[in-house]
């Protein structure tokens, strides 16, 4: 047996003019109305029968009624803390790749393997032990995510070869690849459909202004402390932050509704959420048997294969540049200041272009939306071909390549949340965060291609706008597509 969430006897369902009870809404699971006082949650031993005349509201679909409360914002503000942390410690490998490769007397593309390492650990991470957030919880995963990232930063800074700095890289991105998903959904979960890819973009912008944080921050900790003091600030810093979200992040309130565990702490959140007057139920599920096949159902197995189609290939360009931008703009002639702070441009336009194509998200324009973003970045890709480098003019370009890569993997994120019920909203995010983590694995070894080919550093930036014409292609496709769940 187990407790189960039932209306009080004054909640009824909503009649239509004809006197019949109104069909449950998609997004909300029915509509409920309350007859002089406010319906109380009861718990009950469930009786099996899930055909109740009674149906209570999603919690779902009680936010997506209220407005966001200042609890609510704080639940996003620490989900952009965590993902801030997690686009620090990506940027600060390839930021320290130059003075490493001086240090050890390497050539830069032998650290290609370091870069590969912590995105192929991402990329199995994510679709195996993100997952486990729809099982035991978001918060509870959140927290060792953030303790083994830092743990795997404080390694990185001790390494001594290349061996050393593969293995340590490999546990960060283990880390990396359980937080991602899992503070998205989170956050996805506290708050209503309307501004859901708003916040969603918010969160995800996050990575990029942990990178361009660690842009500029980088170059005066590498002169002061060495290059091992940056990771040892992104070590400490996920260590701390691990510590508070133990004690101030709460868990999902759809996810304790639906598997009945830690009451006391429902009950908690329900009255931040000042929801404890109302006849609550989980979101919609599906059947599944498990975490891949639930993604492949014949509702959802096209929209997955898009989305894993359009991750792949905007990870691929977008962690081609993050990765190795600094050493390709030093080949172009640049000086070692200049190409880093030119590098973190990318991610500047990252951040104007997720919030900015979150707004068309929230009403339904996903699909013109991305088309715009994907065709600025093809223009600004082009141009590296046309103008000779110079750090103002290229910067300009990078900021609109960055609008369309790192902003369309906003919005892509935006869309996975939309397309996956709750109850499967990690293992989608954490698939679709896979799928672009092996594109960004395939690019940290072929940037170490390019950059030892006789390929100017302006044709190698053109060539990365062939895949955003693919993605361009793939994205027409969701036009024939049913739209996405809320």
């Amino acid at each position: 047996m187990r407790l189960q969430y039932l209306p009080s006897p004054t909640c009824r369902p909503i009649l239509d003019d004809s006197g019949q009870p109104r069909p449950p809404d998609a997004t909300t699971g029915g509509d409920i109305e309350r007859e002089g006082r406010p319906a109380k949650i009861m718990n009950v031993v469930s009786t099996g029968n899930p055909d109740m005349a009674d149906a209570p509201a999603t919690i779902g679909g009680v936010i997506d009624n209220r407005p966001i409360s200042p609890f609510q914002y704080r639940i996003v503000a620490m989900g952009c803390l965590v993902m801030l942390l997690d686009g620090f410690d990506i940027q600060a490998m390839a930021l320290s790749v130059p003075p490493i490769a001086e240090q050890w007397a390497l050539a830069p593309s032998t650290f290609g393997p370091a870069l590969a390492s912590a995105l192929l650990a991402m990329l199995f991470s994510a679709a195996f032990l993100a997952p486990l957030g729809d099982r035991i919880g978001r918060q509870p995963m959140l927290v060792t995510a953030l303790a083994i990232a830092g743990f795997g930063s404080l390694a990185t800074s001790q390494a001594a070869t290349v061996a050393g700095l593969v293995a340590s890289r490999a546990l960060t991105g283990i880390g990396l690849g359980m937080s991602i998903p899992n503070a998205v959904a989170l956050v996805s979960e506290f708050v209503p459909a309307r501004r859901k890819a708003l916040c969603v973009a918010l969160v995800y912008s996050s990575v990029a202004l942990g990178a361009l944080t660690a842009g500029f921050a980088g170059p005066p900790i590498v002169h002061w402390l060495g290059w091992q003091g940056l990771f040892q600030v992104g070590g400490w810093l996920p260590l701390g932050v691990s510590l508070l979200l133990l004690f101030a992040l709460p868990e999902s309130p759809d996810y304790l509704l639906r598997t009945g565990r830690r009451p006391g702490q429902l009950r908690k959140v329900l009255r931040r959420l000042a929801l404890e007057g109302h006849a609550l139920r989980p979101g919609p599920t599906v059947a599944h048997g498990g975490a891949l096949r639930s993604l492949l159902t014949p509702r959802l197995r096209v929209q997955t294969a898009i989305l894993w189609i359009l991750s792949w290939l905007t990870m691929f360009i977008l962690y081609l540049m993050i990765s190795w931008l600094p050493a390709l703009l030093e080949l172009a002639g640049f000086s070692r200041a200049d190409a880093l702070r030119s590098s973190v441009v990318v991610q500047a336009g990252g951040i104007l272009g997720g919030l900015a194509l979150s707004v068309p998200s929230d009403r339904g324009g996903i699909v013109p939306a991305l088309l715009c973003a994907y065709g600025i970045a093809i223009a600004a890709l082009l141009g590296f071909e046309i103008f000779a480098p110079d750090p103002l003019l290229w910067s300009a370009l990078f900021f609109f390549t960055g609008i369309g890569t790192a902003g369309s993997q906003v919005a892509l994120t935006a869309l996975a949340v939309m397309i996956y019920p709750p109850d499967i909203r990690a293992t989608g995010l954490g698939w679709a965060v896979m799928a672009g983590r092996f594109g960004a694995v395939i690019s940290a070894l072929a940037g170490s291609l390019l950059i030892g080919s006789a390929l100017s550093p302006g044709r190698v930036l053109a060539l990365l706008s062939l895949p955003l014409v693919l993605c361009a292609a793939n994205v027409l496709m969701l036009r024939a597509q049913r739209r996405p769940s809320p």
